[in-house]
């Protein structure tokens, strides 16, 4: 048998190399071809409501798979050791190419009702300012602190709103007089305009008088 078996292969030899490297071939170009693939199991039914629900939702929001969520277990979190270092490591996977946005426990902003007031509307916000990790949200009766970034305040806030200094966001409809890098808030604080921030600041504000001080420019403007 095996003598036979080596006859043949010595007889054939050139087209069975041939077929080898055929076959060779073929592998190696659907092998290129191999991708991987995050969707389930074909375990379901293609019929099934909830896969129809799922595939819908799919079309309507796209994947899901830019979404990365990491989580921790500790008792010590709300210590100041453990916090801090938690907020540096936020810090530093946002550096991270690719990272558009993180939402954790340091940057969080917590919503509290207060009966009294029950909402906060921006015409009763004179200015925002950033002190390290918190942001301080300045109006007439008080002073709301909570830790956040200013830029993320800064990308919900209307014209009205406006950057004179990398500290503070000033509502300019609460501006009474702005004079050289200085500008003067209702209420008598006197907040400083940054040198880079100078002629946007008073750009926005003389516009802002315009629309709404035709006459009036002159005083409120040195």
């Amino acid at each position: 048998m095996w003598q036979r078996l080596g006859r043949f292969i010595l007889t054939y030899r050139l087209p069975l190399l041939l077929l080898l490297a055929a076959l060779t071939g073929f592998i190696v170009y659907h092998d290129s071809k191999v991708e991987l693939s995050y969707d389930f199991s074909k375990a379901i039914p293609l019929n099934n409501p909830k896969y129809k629900t799922y595939q819908e939702f799919r079309k309507k929001f796209g994947e899901d798979g830019n979404l990365l969520v990491i989580g921790i277990q500790t008792e010590k979190l709300f210590e100041e050791k453990t916090f801090n270092a938690y907020y540096d490591l936020q810090r530093e996977l946002k550096k991270i190419k690719g990272v558009d946005d993180i939402i954790s426990i340091p940057s969080a902003i917590n919503l509290v009702k207060v009966p009294e007031t029950e909402k906060l509307k921006a015409d009763d916000i004179l200015y925002f300012e950033s002190e390290g990790r918190k942001v301080h949200v300045h109006t007439k009766e008080r002073i709301i602190s909570f830790y956040g970034s200013i830029e993320q305040i800064r990308r919900k806030l209307d014209n009205r709103f406006c950057s004179c200094h990398g500290s503070y966001e000033i509502n300019i409809t609460k501006v009474v007089r702005l004079s050289g890098y200085t500008v003067e808030i209702e209420g008598g604080d006197i907040l400083p305009v940054s040198q880079r921030k100078c002629a946007e600041t008073r750009r926005n504000y003389h516009a802002y008088l315009k629309e709404h001080f035709p006459c009036n420019l002159s005083d409120d403007i040195v």
